[in-house]
Formats: C-alpha cells, structure tokens, sequence
C-alpha cells in the first residue's frame, strides 16, 4: 500500500483513498428517476451511461477497489473589471482532466509495471462512472446539499479523477485536509445558504438539482439558445457558475492552489463580454482558449453567452456589435443576439 501511496505522493497528489468497487444500486435508482424526470436537459449521454454510472465491473471488467484523489483548484476572486463578465473557478487556468489526467495516467503506468497481472483505468469527470458517490466512499469527501463532494480544509474547491483496478485493495480514508481534525461530515443542520443562491432555482431542494436549469449545464453542455426567463437570472456567469460555492460554509476560508497549471491564466476569473462578442470564428476561438476548459462551449456557446451577459450586466454600448451578430451564420449566436438587442431596447 506505501509504495501505491507513494505514486500519488510523487504526483503532489494529497488526497488518497481506497473503497471497494461494489455498485451502488439505491443511487442508481435514485438517477434513473432523475432521468425519467427529465432533469438531465439535453445531456443525452447521461441517460446512454445510466447503466454503468453506479458500476465500476462495467467500466473495468473485474473491477475490485477504486483510488480516489484530487486537486484543489480554489484562486480568491477579486472584483471584476468593468464589462466583464465571471468565470467560474475551475476553468480559470488550463483544463483539469489534462492536468489531473496527466498524473494519473502516469500512476497508472507505474502500477503496471509493479502489478503487471493487473489492470488500471483512469478516470477525470469524462468516463460514465459516477465519482462523486464513490469518492464519498472512499472518505475523500459527504455530498453536500448542492450536490457537490465537500471536503473540509477544502470545501468543494477541488476537482476528483482515479484509478479503478483489478487488484484487491485495504480501504485506505484520505489524511485530514490542512489543520482539520475530519475529512467526512454532512451539511450544518438547516443550512439553506446553496439553495436559496441558486439564481435559477435548479437546486430545488436538498440534494435535488434540475440540472436543465443550472448555469453551468446552460453555459457549458448546452447548445441551443437559452430560455429568456433562465437567460435573465444567469446574472453575468458566462462560462460555469459557483453562486452555490461561494456561499457555503465549508469554503471560507480555504488555502489558494499551488499548482501551476490551473493558477495558468488561459480563460482567468472573468472575460470582456466585448472580446468575447468579437471573436469571429472558430478558429480565432480555437486561438484563444485552446487549453482551457472554456472550449467546451465552442465559438457557439461561449459568444451565446456573452450576448446574455450584455443583457444582465447593462451594457448598452454594445448594442452595435450585438446587432451585428445578428446576422451571424451560428443560427444560435444569431437568435440570442436578436434577444439581446431587443431586451436592451435596440431596433
């Protein structure tokens, strides 16, 4: 067990835990109702994976213990210039699955050559296993009632990937985070502080989130216009959200990262909705955020955005370019800026 701790040690990895790799049928119940209720939006790849989500024998034939760890990706945000709009914490500096990905993918490569008659699959967010509930398990964190994985010492400040595998490991609890004498718990009795921040009303009740209506699903994974009434609460968000972060209890105060590539300003912690209105193509898009997370959205999503942050943030000197993109050749930058000029009282 040292020598595998000491592969995520050399990877400045600090979070380590081990649970076993049983499914977990009740909350795979639970996702399936969440599914029927159409909470997913237009995530259709959720509904593809719900048969593998909750069991890891399905991601890795086999599959006997799950390795968990993570990184903390927290930067204090300051007060935003004038005309910009927020980025949401997590894609301020280069995308995490390849920072995160990187090192784990070398972990695995290590664990191979000492256990060659074993597997290794990594994992970062894009596989169909559910990580959240089994890094619950494993003690890396307790789902929160935003339903984020909370860790005290970091809050949900940070992001998970792991290494599932054949071998039959002990399960190993993560060290306390910083001074901390815990790193499991539950939310303070009677906290509502996430729910009621929630601009948009997606968490609706204690661990229950419509995910169509999040922010970050709106910004982010979806891909048509938005919704007027959703448009208008979304604030001036435009890539992600952490409205529910930033309130929570168990993230004041956390300690800044230390690791470089995510401290890296690719997207940084806010945008000029003017520039991003202005990107023209693509390729300039490409130019601009490959790296980041902020691709995610494509030219489409990111300038969608913008247009609705020219709304909530009132900035009519805009209303030039936003006519403009009018006529864009993106039907979707096209009709949202159409609902920009109008909602700003231009022609």
């Amino acid at each position: 067990m040292e020598e595998i701790k000491g592969f995520f040690e050399a990877e400045e990895l600090e979070i380590f835990g081990i649970s076993g790799a049983e499914p977990l049928p009740e909350e795979e119940s639970q996702f399936k109702n969440w599914i029927a209720l159409g909470f997913q939006g237009t995530m259709g790849y959720l509904e593809r994976h719900a048969g593998k989500k909750y069991r890891p024998q399905e991601l890795l034939p086999e599959c006997k213990s799950l390795i968990f760890t993570g990184l903390n990706y927290f930067v204090p945000r300051g007060n935003l210039p004038a005309g910009h709009a927020a980025v949401a914490g997590f894609a301020r500096g280069r995308d995490y699955h390849n920072v995160l990905g990187k090192r784990l993918r070398r972990i695995a490569g290590n664990l191979r050559e000492s256990f060659q008659d074993e597997r290794f699959y990594t994992f970062v967010d894009t596989s169909p296993l559910a990580e959240r509930p089994f890094a619950a398990r494993a003690g890396v964190g307790f789902i929160g009632r935003n339903t984020l994985l909370i860790r005290r010492g970091l809050g949900s400040w940070f992001v998970i990937g792991g290494i599932a595998t054949t071998l039959a490991l002990d399960t190993v609890r993560p060290a306390p985070a910083g001074n901390d004498r815990g790193h499991a718990g539950s939310c303070p009795p009677g906290c509502r502080r996430c729910i009621d921040s929630c601009p948009t009303g997606a968490l609706f009740a204690p661990h229950r989130i419509d995910a169509s209506k999040c922010i970050s699903y709106l910004t982010i994974e979806h891909r048509g216009v938005i919704d007027p009434n959703l448009a208008l609460s979304a604030g001036g968000w435009i890539f992600g959200c952490d409205a529910c972060q930033e309130v929570c209890p168990f993230n004041k105060p956390v300690e800044s990262t230390y690791v470089a590539d995510l401290l890296a300003p690719r997207a940084g912690e806010s945008l000029s909705v003017e520039d991003v209105l202005s990107i023209e193509t693509d390729a300039e898009f490409t130019e601009r955020f490959a790296g980041s997370p902020v691709m995610r959205a494509k030219r489409s999503g990111l300038v969608r955005n913008a247009c609705i942050c020219a709304v909530n943030l009132g900035l009519i000197t805009l209303l030039p370019v936003l006519e403009k993109l009018t006529s864009d050749a993106d039907r979707v930058i096209a009709k949202q800026a159409a609902w920009a000029v109008k909602a700003l009282g231009g022609g």
